[in-house]
């Protein structure tokens, strides 16, 4: 690495180590797990940015196609992050996992796009310390686990796949996601 170009290692060290533990967590600055939704926002906030900084690095500092993959690959969930999106997807997650089966909702955004979110439910077996763990609120686990991936399509940007995860009922009747690894 020639000494006038130490930086570009520095920078995107620092970038990536910033962006990985910011924007991609599992729980956020209040404390809360994050959903699948927020998380693969963090996520497009990282390939955006990464994409960015790879052409600043190698294309004499022009955005191109490093940036361009980067906001392709975000553009249903930039176009999902607004609070009655997350609304929509979050109330549809729930009617799923009470029901206990697959769901598939579909409604026009405030864009006068079409959404649709699919969310696939299946059961997973309850870790054997569940009853031992608290969810970041305090609220205790009681069970029953399942396992959920929802895919959301919006039209004319495309469709993206959530992350999996594995969400297990609370004392109080809600559905949170697990701390821990579960299996199922």
């Amino acid at each position: 690495m020639h000494c006038s170009h130490w930086w570009r290692g520095t920078l995107l060290a620092l970038v990536t180590g910033l962006a990985v533990s910011g924007c991609a967590g599992t729980t956020g600055s209040d404390g809360k797990p994050r959903s699948a939704l927020e998380r693969s926002v963090g996520t497009c906030v990282l390939s955006v940015g990464a994409g960015v900084l790879v052409d600043m690095l190698t294309n004499n500092k022009r955005l191109g196609a490093g940036t361009a993959v980067g906001a392709g690959l975000c553009a249903v969930v930039i176009a999902m992050n607004n609070e009655e999106d997350k609304r929509r997807v979050r109330e549809s997650q729930l009617a799923a996992l009470n029901a206990g089966k697959d769901r598939t909702d579909t409604y026009v955004g405030k864009d006068g796009n079409t959404r649709t979110i699919r969310t696939s439910v299946h059961p997973s077996a309850a870790p054997t310390d569940l009853k031992a763990h608290a969810a970041a609120d305090g609220t205790k686990f009681v069970g029953p686990c399942r396992r959920t991936q929802t895919e959301i399509s919006v039209q004319g940007k495309g469709s993206a796949s959530l992350d999996p995860e594995v969400v297990c009922r609370t004392a109080q009747g809600d559905w949170l996601p697990w701390p821990g690894t579960a299996t199922g």
